[in-house]
């Protein structure tokens, strides 16, 4: 019986890293869109009748009723991907700072004359520049992990990071009818795969060397309570996922921010 998965991720958090993995493991992958920042997605989208093993990914919490019971009734495993989101905030930057996405700095020009600094507080407090608004962080990470009362299954990107370079299986996914081995095989390969999607490839916890005093201010201010909302620890607490000597390591010696 062909396989039925659905990845959903909060943005900059490995989504086309776990598409990646999928393909490299032989499923056919799809992308689930959405209008523009909403939450509706097109129902139909999830009844697929291929015999192939299917993986469908994007942004989707599980707010919308439909799409819950879509999920259900066509036997979708759900795999809710989740990274520490100060990294998450510094992956925003990077994109923002590049350029992309390009229709948003065409509207709002502004934006590409924006610090470094400016471009982490707008993240972490939200944008509202006159043709860019957008959510604080804290309201952009919650909601994800609802999809835990429905089965779904949690794998951080940082999981996937460590079991690539110790060789290790993510623990989540003893949970999840794929190979482990092949998965960490093909995780090692998408990490190496330069001319794919994956905007980060594989670089964890940043923000200990990359926040600045007055943004760790800012996230105390405004975002305290975020990161242990995703089982990550706050400033002053035990480490929970990660480890300080892999916190810098990246995956190949030419890959980077």
């Amino acid at each position: 019986m062909p396989r039925r998965l659905l990845g959903t991720s909060l943005p900059k958090s490995g989504t086309h890293l776990l598409a990646g993995i999928f393909a490299q493991l032989g499923f056919t992958t799809r992308a689930v869109r959405k209008a523009g920042l909403s939450e509706v997605v097109d129902v139909s989208v999830f009844n697929v009748d291929t015999p192939a093993d299917l993986y469908l990914y994007g942004h989707l919490r599980e707010r919308q009723a439909d799409v819950l019971e879509a999920v259900q009734r066509q036997g979708y495993q759900v795999i809710v991907m989740v990274r520490d989101p100060r990294d998450v905030c510094l992956s925003m930057v990077d994109f923002l700072a590049s350029g992309r996405p390009s229709h948003v700095h065409r509207s709002e020009p502004a934006l590409i004359r924006l610090s470094r600094h400016d471009l982490l507080q707008g993240v972490i407090c939200g944008f509202d520049l006159p043709d860019y608004k957008t959510p604080p962080i804290r309201d952009l990470v919650m909601g994800w992990l609802e999809w835990r009362r429905h089965g779904g299954i949690v794998i951080r990107f940082e999981e996937i990071v460590e079991a690539v370079l110790a060789g290790i299986s993510p623990p989540g996914l003893r949970h999840i009818d794929v190979d482990c081995e092949a998965f960490v095989a093909a995780a090692a390969a998408t990490f190496g795969d330069q001319a794919g999607k994956t905007f980060n490839r594989g670089l964890i916890r940043r923000w200990e060397t990359e926040f600045e005093p007055r943004t760790m201010d800012l996230w105390q201010a405004h975002a305290l309570g975020v990161a242990s909302y995703l089982g990550y620890a706050e400033v002053g607490e035990p480490v929970r996922h990660g480890s300080k000597a892999q916190a810098s390591a990246a995956l190949s010696t030419d890959v980077g921010p």
